[in-house]
C-alpha cells in the first residue's frame, strides 16, 4: 500500500470547510463600523495628570435678585430708583390719570411745599428701610398706607376706579421693587424672617393658611366697621365743613357694611402679610426657662424697671414684633393720609385732613391689636 500525497490528506480531512482567507473589503468595513461607533459615543473628559493640571474654572455667579453694593450707597440708590420708577410710570400713565386728577389737584406754588412732600417721601422710605422690611412687606405697607387718599377720591370726588387702582399700583411698584433689589437681608421688622417663622403648637402649613385667611377676613372687617361707623356718625358733616369743593358725599350716607367689607379685602390680606405673626412664636425663641417673656420680666424687675418696661418685657417676642409693626403702620398710615389729602387735594383744610387721617390710623391700630390677640390665643 502506497503513502498518500499531502494534497490528498488535506482534501480528505476537510472536505467541506474551505480555508479562511482574509478579505480586504471585509476588514475595511469592520474598521469603518468601529470608527462610526467611536464617533457616536460621548467623549469623556480626560483626567488631569502631571504638571500641566488645569485649574478648575471659577463658577460664574448667578444673577442674584438682590444687588450687592456698599452699605452707604444702598439707601441713596433706593431713593434714586424710586424717583426714577415713579416719574417714568406716572408719565406713561398720564393720559389715563390726568383727566381725573388734574381738576382736583392742589397747585404747588412754593418751594416749601415741594420740599415738604419730598422730605416726607424720603422719611416714608427710610422707615421700612431701617426696620429691615423686605419687598413683600414693603408692598403690603404701601398698600395699607396709600389706600385712604385714593378711597377718598374715588368715593367722594368721583374719580374712576381705574385711575385710583393705576395710581396705587404705581406707588406699590415704585416702592417695593427697589426694596426687593436692594434688600439688606434683614428679617422684616423685629428681626423675624418669614421663612424661619415657627408654626407653633400643632400648626401645619394647611392650618396656618386657614388661620391667615381667617385673619385677613378679620382685618377687612375691622377696617369696614371703622369706616362704616364714621360714615353713619361724624364723617358726612366733617367732609362738608372741612373739604371745600368736595363733589358728592352720598357715599357716606349710603355706606353699606357688606360693600365696604368686600372693598377692603385687599387691606385685610395686606395687613395679615405685614402684621400677623403665627401663634406659638415664642416656642422656638424661648429661653431654657419658661418663656423669653417671663425671663425678661424677671430681668426687668431685678433692674428696677418701670411699669411700662415690665409690661413691654412681658408681652413676649411675638407681641413685640406685632406691636412694633403696628406702630410703623399707624405712623405711616396717619401721616401719609394727612400729607396726601392736605398737600395734594384742592380745597382740603388741615383739620379736615387730620380727621380723615385719624380715622384710618385708628383702623390700623385696632387691626394690630386684634392680630396680637389672635396670635396670643
Amino acid at each position: 500500500m502506497g503513502r498518500r500525497k499531502p494534497s490528498q490528506e488535506k482534501g480528505e480531512d476537510h472536505p467541506t470547510q474551505p480555508r479562511a482567507i482574509a478579505d480586504p473589503s471585509t476588514t475595511q468595513f469592520a474598521a469603518a463600523a468601529d470608527l462610526l461607533k467611536s464617533l457616536e459615543a460621548p467623549v469623556e473628559p480626560e483626567a488631569p495628570s502631571g504638571r500641566g493640571i488645569e485649574q478648575p474654572r471659577k463658577q460664574q455667579p448667578s444673577l442674584a435678585p438682590h444687588l450687592v453694593l456698599p452699605a452707604p450707597l444702598r439707601f441713596p440708590l433706593l431713593l434714586a430708583l424710586n424717583l426714577l420708577l415713579s416719574t417714568a410710570l406716572y408719565t406713561l400713565a398720564s393720559p389715563l390719570l390726568a383727566p381725573d386728577l388734574a381738576p382736583i389737584s392742589r397747585r404747588l406754588d412754593s418751594w416749601a411745599q415741594l420740599a415738604g412732600l419730598a422730605a416726607w417721601r424720603i422719611a416714608e422710605l427710610a422707615v421700612p428701610w431701617w426696620t429691615s422690611l423686605d419687598g413683600l412687606d414693603t408692598a403690603s405697607l404701601t398698600l395699607l398706607s396709600h389706600f385712604s387718599p385714593l378711597y377718598l377720591l374715588t368715593a367722594f370726588y368721583r374719580i374712576r376706579p381705574a385711575t385710583a387702582l393705576t395710581s396705587l399700583g404705581i406707588d406699590i411698584l415704585a416702592t417695593a421693587l427697589p426694596f426687593y433689589l436692594l434688600h439688606r437681608g434683614g428679617g422684616g421688622g423685629g428681626g423675624v424672617k418669614r421663612e424661619n417663622a415657627p408654626r407653633g403648637r400643632g400648626f401645619t402649613t394647611s392650618n396656618l393658611t386657614t388661620v391667615s385667611g381667617l385673619t385677613a377676613l378679620l382685618g377687612a372687617a375691622i377696617y369696614a366697621l371703622v369706616v362704616y361707623g364714621a360714615s353713619i356718625s361724624w364723617l358726612p358733616l366733617h367732609l362738608v365743613l372741612r373739604f371745600e369743593g368736595i363733589v358728592d358725599i352720598s357715599a357716606a350716607h349710603e355706606a353699606s357694611l357688606p360693600h365696604l367689607f368686600v372693598a377692603f379685602l385687599p387691606l385685610g390680606f395686606a395687613a395679615t402679610r405685614f402684621l400677623f405673626v403665627e401663634p406659638g412664636f415664642e416656642h422656638k425663641h424661648s429661653t431654657p426657662r419658661s418663656t423669653e417673656g417671663e425671663a425678661a420680666v424677671d430681668a426687668a424687675g431685678a433692674a428696677g424697671a418701670t411699669l411700662a418696661e415690665r409690661v413691654w418685657a412681658g408681652v413676649g417676642e411675638r407681641g413685640r414684633v406685632v406691636a412694633g409693626r403696628t406702630v410703623v403702620l399707624v405712623l405711616l398710615t396717619g401721616v401719609n393720609a394727612w400729607v396726601q389729602t392736605f398737600g395734594t387735594v384742592q380745597g382740603v383744610e388741615s383739620y379736615g385732613a387730620l380727621g380723615w387721617a385719624g380715622l384710618w390710623a385708628a383702623a390700623a391700630a385696632l387691626t394690630g391689636g386684634a392680630y396680637w390677640w389672635v396670635g396670643s390665643v
